[in-house]
């Protein structure tokens, strides 16, 4: 299960540093501008580390991960719907928390979870599964993109890490 959940968080990841510049274009936003927007999500990641070891003090790992995948599902949902360069950075944020602490927990899971010896095979598939969604998922939603335009990649996305942050929970 943490597999397919790593799996999912490097496909938002890559959704999302692929899809909010197209995004952001369309709405007129300036190159400058996308890579505020783009900051924000980084720092928001960058900071989520830092605030690991308070938030497992008071949370299982489980109930942290439901909770940041959750919250970044839903502001995966809203970031289509928004045009406020402000509203768009602090969602931004949100969604670099959210996956910025569902990645360190999933990678440490896997680890713990790992038959025993086998801890190699365990890093090997989940660095298989993230380089097959760098390269396949771009051309996905970029299939899609065409088809239906942005918003649907990001609501797909949504659903997705929703569903994930249930089964996670278990």
């Amino acid at each position: 299960m943490a597999l397919i959940v790593l799996l999912s968080i490097a496909i938002h990841t890559e959704l999302y540093a692929f899809y909010v510049p197209i995004f952001a274009h369309s709405i007129g936003l300036s190159a400058s501008t996308i890579g505020v927007i783009l900051g924000s999500y980084a720092t928001a990641v960058f900071l989520s580390r830092f605030m690991l070891p308070a938030l497992l003090r008071r949370l299982r790992p489980e109930q942290l991960m439901f909770a940041s995948m959750l919250f970044a599902a839903l502001a995966f949902a809203i970031f289509p719907l928004l045009r406020d360069i402000y509203a768009l950075l602090g969602t931004s944020f949100i969604i670099g928390l959210g996956t910025g602490c569902a990645q360190p927990l999933l990678m440490t899971l896997s680890y713990e979870k790992s038959p025993a010896g086998r801890t190699g095979e365990v890093t090997g598939l989940r660095l298989t599964a993230n380089n097959v969604a760098r390269v396949s998922i771009p051309l996905l939603s970029g299939a899609i993109g065409v088809a239906l335009g942005a918003a649907p990649v990001f609501w797909m996305n949504a659903l997705n890490l929703a569903v994930i942050s249930y089964l996670s929970r278990k």
